[in-house]
């Protein structure tokens, strides 16, 4: 998610993984910030309505993805 002023969120719950009008996208999405986030996003329970985030399919390809996007 990416907000009018260029913050990028993997979930509105968390802070923002950087800026992509000040810094690169691509290596935004790889960062430490990231990267953490996606490990907390793969252990939520929580039950957000607003983004699947926690939904079971998507838990398994985040799962599958996380080893080949924390390199």
């Amino acid at each position: 998610m990416i907000d009018t002023v260029g913050n990028m969120r993997l979930c509105y719950e968390m802070g923002t993984i950087g800026n992509i009008l000040k810094e690169n996208p691509d290596k935004l999405w790889v960062n430490k910030r990231a990267k953490i986030h996606r490990e907390k996003i793969v252990k939520c329970q929580k039950p957000c309505k607003l983004l699947p985030c926690n939904d079971m399919r998507i838990m398994s390809l985040l799962r599958n993805l996380l080893p080949h996007i924390n390199r």
